[in-house]
């Protein structure tokens, strides 16, 4: 995600990341922070569904999007599972996801509001 030509990253997170303490306090801050810096850089778009949204089309099922333009079959969707992970191929299912991507960019909050928030959330822990 740096260098002469980095890739491009756009990513809609639940706010519950946010909010979730894992590794505690120190950890989740470092890590807040972290997340507030990457989102500063131009090839990365992060923004956050917050609760106030509810439930939304692919709730606890998250997926990656990743396109390899130039590439044979320049697109594929993976899904995490427990003990493996799941990639779909077939032009119906990217259409699927592509329009559930569209659909989670659209509630969530746009990415300066959402930066705020996770900037919000790292000083809460200090």
């Amino acid at each position: 995600l740096s260098g002469d030509e980095p890739l491009t990253l756009w990513a809609v997170l639940d706010e519950s990341v946010l909010r979730r303490h894992v590794g505690g306090a120190e950890v989740m801050r470092l890590q807040l922070d972290h997340l507030a810096g990457c989102a500063a850089q131009s090839n990365i778009t992060v923004q956050v569904l917050p609760f106030t949204f509810g439930a939304y089309v692919a709730f606890g099922y998250p997926f990656t999007i990743m396109s390899f333009p130039g590439a044979a079959g320049g697109e594929v969707v993976h899904m995490d599972q427990l003990h493996s992970g799941l990639y779909l191929e077939r032009e119906p299912d990217l259409r699927r996801y592509k329009l559930a991507m569209n659909r989670l960019r659209a509630a969530a909050l746009d990415p300066e509001r959402s930066r705020e928030l996770i900037v919000k959330a790292a000083e809460a822990l200090t």
